[in-house]
């Protein structure tokens, strides 16, 4: 175990299962000020609207491209 530093980011990640399902989810943060975490935080809605939108149309995780 360690002790947080400033500009440390975490991520809690976990696949509970909901319902039968497996539901994997994860949450970042970043333990302070940090412009880079602060730069991705902002671009993950455009990348969880793609995610959304793949899944949506039954794309196979080997036909998503970035």
């Amino acid at each position: 175990m360690r002790v947080l530093q400033e500009k440390d980011t975490v991520i809690l990640d976990a696949a509970p299962i909901f319902n039968g399902y497996t539901v994997d989810t994860s949450h970042a943060f970043n333990f302070g000020k940090s412009a880079a975490f602060d730069r991705i935080d902002r671009e993950l809605p455009v990348l969880r609207d793609l995610i959304s939108r793949w899944v949506n149309d039954g794309k196979m995780f080997q036909q998503v491209e970035f």
